[in-house]
């Protein structure tokens, strides 16, 4: 179900087909399917995959291309050198391309390509990871990378939705006022910041969109990093909360983590950072809700509340069992 849904993706129509389907009504469409494979794979001139005529009659398989035999090796590495794309209906050729591209040829693309995206570099090359999860990684690299959209208001408040936007509404200083500089490893020097009535805003992560599906989240389990940066001014109090939920397919919460800081007038002036890390969460998760706001305590008129900045959402492959 997985493979077809993926190979939905890649040419609009699922081309897998059972051995057990396959009759001579279907032995026409069967043979098309080869070609384009094969036209797929940048091998024209007909291949195979099968064994060759032996007096013992013990056949061993091997790999045919234009009627020559291949060794495996070599065929590891020209397979390793297609786009990801291509490589997916390449495994559809046979059972032996299939078990040679889960096997091997994903693994030798990793260790060739892999270094160039994010989700790889904290995967050792020793590290063998399911097929669909190289071809997710090679498609959306969504490991390692922010899927929060302008954390930092760098882009005023595109991407995000309002729940309550009270006093003098949502804000962004650039730089903040009335507190420390933005810490570094943020990367920006603006933030958001709330008024003297609540201010609360979300951002929806559609995991599969950014390309982590069903199957990566129900079997692999990523962990899940969410985290932000926070800070009060030197002369009022405030309240900043974060709140974040991951939701199933209907998008009622499966779990939820929640905290919320009082900060005292010239207290909180220098900038906090608050994490949390989801590990071994329901099956099911397909969306994470990132919910965060803030007001000030001594309702003065202006932009005197909780400032944030740095939001972030991070999922990593678990550590190797």
């Amino acid at each position: 179900m997985w493979e077809d849904k993926i190979q939905e993706e890649v040419d609009g129509d699922t081309m897998v087909e059972r051995p057990s389907e396959v009759n001579s009504e279907g032995e026409e469409r069967r043979i098309q399917k080869k070609q384009k494979m094969s036209e797929a794979c940048g091998i024209m001139g007909g291949w195979s995959a099968k064994p060759p005529i032996n007096m013992s009659s013990e056949a061993e398989v091997g790999y045919f291309i234009r009627g020559i035999p291949l060794p495996e090796e070599v065929l590891i590495i020209l397979l390793s050198n297609v786009d990801h794309k291509t490589l997916l209906n390449c495994r559809q050729v046979c059972k032996l391309w299939r078990e040679l591209v889960d096997g091997s040829v994903w693994k030798e693309k990793f260790r060739r390509e892999g270094r160039s995206y994010h989700s790889f570099r904290a995967v050792a090359s020793s590290r063998k990871l399911p097929w669909y999860a190289y071809y997710w990684i090679f498609h959306k690299d969504p490991f390692g990378r922010n899927l929060i959209k302008n954390g930092c208001g760098q882009n005023k408040l595109l991407d995000w939705t309002f729940r309550s936007n009270g006093g003098n509404k949502w804000d962004v200083e650039s730089p903040p006022l009335g507190c420390e500089p933005v810490p570094s490893e943020v990367g920006a020097d603006s933030c958001f910041v709330t008024s003297y009535q609540l201010c609360s805003k979300q951002q929806l992560v559609d995991l599969t969109v950014e390309g982590v599906p069903p199957q990566i989240m129900d079997e692999l389990k990523p962990c899940i990093t969410v985290s932000e940066w926070y800070a009060g001014r030197f002369d009022c109090s405030c309240v900043y909360e974060m709140q974040i939920k991951l939701l199933n397919s209907h998008r009622s919460p499966l779990e939820e983590f929640q905290q919320q800081e009082s900060m005292h007038a010239g207290e909180n002036t220098e900038w906090r950072k608050i994490s949390n890390t989801f590990k071994n969460y329901k099956n099911g998760v397909r969306y994470l809700l990132f919910c965060h706001g803030g007001v000030d305590s001594q309702f003065w008129a202006g932009h005197y509340g909780s400032k944030m900045t740095g939001a972030r959402v991070e999922l990593s492959l678990p550590p190797h069992s």
